[in-house]
C-alpha cells in the first residue's frame, strides 16, 4: 500500500502478484482476453484497498489521531507514508477537483462496489416483473437479461425509482424495445437500443462500464483474423520443428537398434565359437 494507485507499482511487484494468480487458478496466459482481465482486477482490487483505508482516515477528527490510529491490516510505515499522501496540498487539490465534477454528473448509478459485468448477467426478470407491476418485459427467447434491465437495475434506489431524471429519459428505451422486431431476440434488440440512446465507441460501449466492448468492427475483425493467423503459422512452425526433432530422434533410436542387434548377433557367435571346444574335447574323453 505504500504506493499511491495501481500505475506506481514497480512491474517486479505487479509480476510476482500475477505469478501468485497463476499459481492458484488455471489461466491461459497466452490468450490477451486473460491476460487483461486479471490485470484489470488487479488494478481494480489495489485502487479499491487504496480507497476503502482512505475512508478510514476520514473518520478520524484530526490529523494527529488519524496518523497514530492505523489500521490493523497497515503496517505503521505504510500508513504513515499513505497520511503524508493524503495531507498533501496538490492531493487535496486534486481531491476537491474530482469531487467537483462528481457532482455535475447527470446519470448516477447505483451499482455500488458491485462490478457492471456481474451484475448485468444476474438474473432478474422475476425481480422487475414484480417492481414494475403490469409491464413485463418480453422474455419469448428464454435469455434471463438484457442491457435495458440491466440498466433499470443500476439506475434506481431500493423503491424502483431512477437516481436523476436524465436516466429516467434514458429509460426511453423501454419504448422503443415496445417496437422491435419479433423476429428478432429480445437480447439482440435490446443490445441494439441500448446502444442508440447512450451511443457508443469504437471502443467501447456507454453504461456498462470497463471490459465492455461492442462488437468488433469489419475492421477490427480483420486486425483479429491477422493476429490469429500469425500464431497460426507461429504454432505451424514450431509443429515442424517438434516433427523434424521427433523423426530424427526416431531414426537415432533405429540405428541404435540396428547396432544392438548386431552386436547381439556377434555376442551369440562369439559365445557359439567358445563353447564348441569345450564340447568336443568332453566327447574324445574315454
Amino acid at each position: 500500500m505504500r504506493y499511491k494507485s495501481w500505475s506506481y507499482v514497480p512491474k517486479e511487484e505487479k509480476d510476482e502478484l500475477i505469478a501468485r494468480v497463476l499459481g492458484d487458478f488455471e489461466i491461459d496466459w497466452e490468450r490477451y482476453k486473460d491476460r487483461e482481465c486479471i490485470k484489470a482486477k488487479l488494478a481494480y482490487s489495489y485502487n479499491h484497498h487504496n480507497h476503502e483505508i482512505h475512508k478510514i482516515y476520514k473518520t478520524f477528527a484530526t490529523l494527529e489521531k488519524a496518523r497514530t490510529n492505523p489500521p490493523e491490516e497497515v503496517a505503521q510505515d505504510d500508513w504513515l507514508r499513505m497520511c503524508d499522501k493524503w495531507e498533501d496540498e496538490v492531493y487535496q487539490s486534486l481531491c476537491l477537483k474530482n469531487s467537483i465534477i462528481r457532482s455535475k454528473l447527470e446519470d448516477i448509478h447505483t451499482a455500488g462496489s458491485k462490478s457492471f459485468l456481474n451484475l448485468s448477467v444476474e438474473k432478474v426478470v422475476d425481480e422487475l416483473n414484480k417492481l414494475l407491476g403490469s409491464f413485463v418485459f418480453p422474455n419469448a427467447d428464454g435469455e434471463d437479461g438484457n442491457l435495458i434491465k440491466f440498466y433499470f437495475r443500476s439506475h434506481t434506489d431500493k423503491d424502483s425509482k431512477f437516481t436523476s431524471t436524465i436516466g429516467k429519459e434514458r429509460y426511453m428505451m423501454e419504448a422503443l424495445f415496445g417496437e422491435r422486431d419479433c423476429s428478432k431476440t429480445s437480447k439482440g434488440v435490446a443490445e441494439q437500443v441500448f446502444h442508440k440512446v447512450l451511443g457508443h465507441h469504437s471502443k467501447y460501449v456507454r453504461g456498462p462500464g470497463k471490459s465492455s466492448i461492442p462488437k468488433p468492427t469489419p475492421s477490427s475483425r480483420s486486425s483479429q483474423i491477422t493476429h490469429l493467423t500469425k500464431q497460426v503459422e507461429k504454432y505451424k512452425s514450431e509443429l515442424e520443428i517438434c516433427r523434424e526433432k521427433y523423426e530424427n530422434m526416431q531414426a537415432t533410436m533405429l540405428e541404435m537398434m540396428a547396432h544392438f542387434d548386431s552386436y547381439g548377433s556377434k555376442v551369440n557367435m562369439l559365445v557359439s565359437q567358445r563353447s564348441t571346444p569345450e564340447k568336443s574335447l568332453g566327447d574324445s574323453q574315454p
